[in-house]
């Protein structure tokens, strides 16, 4: 979990809060995350978390930090993109921890 915490901390600029319990908040001014500790879970990769961003700006400059965040991480992160008419409409990422997010644009 703290490769996953560091990793989405990075890519949407979140502060890290430790809590109670080895709990970890996540957060900005618009919004926040609470990173729960949980077991081992053989299906983690089936699951997708789905995060919408208000302007395709935003999702370009997702598209950034993802790129660097993967040349840092390495083998253990993945991207890839949905494009349409040459834009970037949809960024799936793997975190370094095998969670997988979606990220994509109501425009």
């Amino acid at each position: 979990m703290p490769s996953t915490v560091s990793y989405l901390s990075e890519l949407l600029d979140l502060e890290i809060v430790p809590l109670d319990h080895d709990e970890i908040l996540l957060k900005s001014d618009s919004v926040e995350f609470k990173v729960i500790p949980g077991g081992k879970s053989k299906n983690k990769g089936n699951i997708i978390f789905d995060l919408t961003v208000n302007e395709r700006r935003e999702l370009d400059e997702l598209w950034q930090k993802a790129q660097f965040l993967h040349y840092r991480y390495g083998e253990k992160c993945s991207m890839s993109e949905l494009k349409q008419d040459n834009l970037l409409k949809e960024l799936q990422l793997t975190d370094p921890d095998g969670r997988r997010w979606r990220f994509c644009t109501l425009q």
